[in-house]
């Protein structure tokens, strides 16, 4: 679990545009990428200050659902963990997950100096892979934000960033690990219960 108290917000940042990206095979994926990313925090900048922030997030959610499913990002940080769930308890995981994230950083994101994104050009992984490098510049700090994306049926697809060289999937994906040693579905729902509203 990361523990650096400075790098909470960023990874709901991290988590929104890493869920807001399903490219299209016509399109550039740098310039979609930016594209994406640019139009999330124009939702979360806006003007306008009697915008409430469940406004915010409703805005925000209606355009990552535009291009991407939450549920894939959630199945990957689960990974083994996703078969010990029944169909019920996917479908909460997702919604709570979701929510969770979204709320948080839209919370996270309402004040403050509008965050500014470089991107770096792409480095082929493979054939089917590539990794953009970017910088996320903050009042106070820069921070380094890697995109890992696949060609997938659908167009490139990230499928993991890389938040000052810690993997977003990977983090997780220890963390439930752990839960599920000792706990199971039920308590994972309870807790991102317990998390969302405490919000």
């Amino acid at each position: 679990m990361l523990r650096n108290p400075s790098l909470k917000y960023v990874l709901f940042f991290a988590g929104i545009c890493l869920s807001s990206i399903s490219i299209s095979a016509q399109e550039k994926p740098e310039v979609k990428l930016k594209n994406t990313i640019e139009s999330v925090i124009d939702v979360l900048y806006q003007p306008d200050r009697s915008i409430t922030v469940e406004t915010k997030r409703n805005q925000v959610l209606e355009l990552l659902n535009q291009s991407f499913s939450f549920d894939i990002l959630i199945r990957r940080t689960l990974g083994r963990n996703w078969q010990k769930l029944n169909a019920e308890q996917q479908n909460q995981i997702i919604r709570l997950a979701t929510d969770l994230m979204i709320h948080a950083y839209t919370r996270e994101f309402q004040r403050g100096v509008r965050p500014t994104v470089v991107f770096k050009k792409p480095v082929e992984l493979s054939k089917n892979k590539l990794e953009i490098a970017s910088v996320l510049s903050l009042p106070d700090k820069k921070i380094n934000l890697s995109y890992r994306l696949a060609r997938l049926e659908s167009g490139w697809q990230v499928y993991d960033l890389i938040v000052e060289g810690v993997s977003l999937v990977s983090n997780y994906r220890k963390q439930f690990d752990a839960h599920f040693l000792k706990k199971d579905g039920d308590a994972l729902i309870q807790k991102l219960e317990e998390k969302l509203a405490a919000l």
